[in-house]
């Protein structure tokens, strides 16, 4: 412990070497907790009360004591974290994680990925994932992509055991069963794959209904994403992701995040496929100074961003962010959020639409593979679909969208009253209840996510339009898609599946 200049080698150290003795001990009594979790209250007083006496005894010597540090992103990244990955690494579920690119010709962003191979005696081949993770500073983006990649982990790979095996007409006797309708009798009749038999054989996962908390049985595939690739003799319920999946500190946090993207999805999708411009908000009209200052920084470097109020019938504030740019490599990106509280939502919208400004070539490794894709029916991947809207040609794909009538932001009602995650789960279900949505949930934690304090939960409301990435499995048997102009007051007509949009969203 010295003072800092006699650690300095300039040779070899840089600043990242040296950290203060307070962070480098801190950082060691933590890095063996969750930080997902709240620290035990005898770690965070003994971290208490080593600060005070460090910082007693720099006052005494009038010199700030400074350390040597072997790991050079002890400072950067919180040792908790590192603590996981490196787990995680050994157990050859993780393969890699690093801090993305920013390019000067956009505000920076911190953004981490963090990458997998997800195998195991359901898988017949090794898979690759990743989770991303974008904040204001690099303990949050890693938080979120650590999150996210664990989420992913969750949502891909099952245990064997859970899996119930027999058509809907021989266990319908002894369960409840849910048996989704999303596809149409047209996109049937043109896929054989798409036509279920209540008589076929097919794998179910147990879950708790949404509002009677009595248990049910759902299609596999509608729980984990890669059940329908390891079974492709049965057929298909759904166009799987992990859309309706997310993780958390508790349960309820986590089926929070996942009913509120089925609930933000749901409204996406029925605004786009029924071409119905949202109200736009008057940027003006947001008076929190963080977000004005996030939002100038993107006008300065020629981005132009649209805020869209895409809120539902099921009354949360849900917002739209499309963000053009005409010189960029993604000339249209787009992004959603839900929340109570709205002036949060923008934040996190905001942070969630800039990172694409910073997207780059050697980030999409198919298009390197494969020439331009004409027909929007072979868009299978988000990966294809981000390549489509990376054409010039997709500028001004986005005009109908960004047409509608100009919302101030202090109209729109919000909820600051509903603060706890179970509070929001209680109104998110009482909301759903109100339209007659029944839905279901199910815990899909995998071991290594819940040995680091997270637990992940699907959600499925089979009666909410679903997002899709695969342009031949738009939901298009869902019944709500049709009502949703005479629900907003747009129309006093239903629409059909002759009138959606054949345009491919550009949400990714």
């Amino acid at each position: 412990m010295t003072n800092i200049t006699k650690l300095l080698d300039r040779k070899t150290d840089s600043l990242d070497n040296i950290v203060s003795v307070e962070e480098f001990v801190v950082q060691r009594m933590i890095q063996n907790y969750s930080p997902f979790q709240p620290l035990p209250a005898l770690v965070t007083i003994k971290a208490y009360v080593f600060i005070a006496f460090i910082k007693l005894l720099q006052k005494i010597v009038k010199e700030k004591f400074y350390i040597k540090n072997p790991k050079r992103e002890l400072q950067l990244v919180d040792s908790r974290l590192r603590t996981i990955l490196t787990s995680l690494i050994k157990k050859q579920i993780v393969y890699g994680w690093d801090l993305l690119n920013n390019y000067p010709d956009a505000p920076a962003v911190i953004r981490y990925g963090v990458y997998l191979k997800l195998t195991g005696p359901v898988l017949g081949k090794t898979y690759e994932a990743e989770g991303f993770g974008v904040g204001d500073d690099k303990n949050t983006a890693l938080l979120i992509a650590v999150a996210e990649a664990l989420e992913r982990q969750s949502a891909y790979v099952w245990d064997a055991g859970r899996i119930v095996y027999g058509s809907y007409e021989t266990l319908k006797v002894t369960h409840h069963l849910v048996w989704p309708e999303l596809f149409s009798v047209k996109q049937k009749a043109e896929d054989n794959q798409k036509k279920v038999s209540r008589d076929s054989k097919i794998g179910w996962v147990s879950a708790a209904g949404l509002h009677d908390n009595k248990k049910y049985l759902l299609p596999a595939q509608m729980v984990y994403v890669l059940y329908g690739n390891e079974n492709p003799t049965e057929p298909i319920f759904t166009d799987s992701s992990t859309s309706g999946v997310a993780a958390g500190a508790s349960f309820e946090h986590a089926a929070c995040q996942a009913l509120g993207e089925l609930i933000e999805r749901d409204a996406l999708m029925g605004f786009w496929l029924n071409k119905i411009p949202p109200p736009v908000i008057d940027l003006n009209t947001i008076e929190a100074k963080d977000i004005h200052q996030k939002i100038s920084a993107l006008k300065k470097h020629k981005l132009e961003l649209y805020i869209l109020d895409i809120t539902s019938d099921i009354k949360i504030p849900t917002f739209c962010a499309v963000l053009r740019d005409p010189t960029g490599v993604v000339p249209v990106s787009m992004s959603a959020v839900v929340d109570f509280d709205k002036n949060r939502a923008l934040e996190k919208l905001i942070l969630e639409i800039s990172k694409f400004a910073h997207y780059r070539e050697d980030e999409n490794p198919d298009s390197k593979r494969r020439g331009n894709i004409s027909n929007f029916s072979d868009i299978f991947t988000m990966s294809e679909r981000r390549q489509v809207w990376s054409e010039e040609k997709m500028f001004q794909e986005i005009d109908f969208f960004l047409q509608g009538e100009p919302r101030d932001f202090a109209d729109i009602d919000d909820r600051t009253d509903i603060v706890t995650y179970k509070q929001k789960l209680e109104e998110i279900k009482k909301l759903l209840k109100q339209k007659g949505l029944d839905g279901y949930l199910t815990d899909v934690t995998s071991k290594e996510a819940k040995e680091v304090g997270l637990r992940v939960v699907r959600a499925v409301v089979p009666g909410l339009i679903p997002i899709h990435f695969s342009e031949r499995r738009k939901h298009l048997g869902v019944s709500r898609l049709y009502d949703f102009p005479v629900i907003l007051g747009a129309s006093t007509a239903r629409s059909s599946e002759a009138t959606i949009n054949i345009i491919p969203h550009p949400f990714l």
